[in-house]
C-alpha cells in the first residue's frame, strides 16, 4: 500500500480474514503510530525495509513472505 501522506509509512496490518465489506468500513479501522507498534512487536523492524506491496504472515516468533 502506498503512503497517503508524509505521515503515513504505508504499513497496514489485518488478521487476514477480514472481507471487503468490513475492510472498507471506516470504524472497523485504527490508526496506530507505527513506533507503538514496533515498541509493542519488535520482531516487525525485520520486514520494515519491503518494498511496497509485501505480504507478511506472522509464523511462530517472526514474519514470513506470503
Amino acid at each position: 500500500m502506498k503512503p497517503h501522506s508524509a505521515q503515513d509509512s504505508g504499513w497496514a496490518f489485518s488478521s487476514g480474514v477480514e472481507d471487503e465489506a468490513y475492510m472498507d468500513e471506516a470504524s472497523n479501522l485504527v490508526v496506530v503510530s507505527l513506533r507503538s507498534l514496533l515498541a509493542r512487536c519488535k520482531e516487525l523492524d525485520a520486514i520494515l525495509d519491503a518494498p511496497a506491496g509485501s505480504v507478511f504472515r506472522r509464523e511462530g516468533e517472526g514474519f514470513v513472505p506470503e
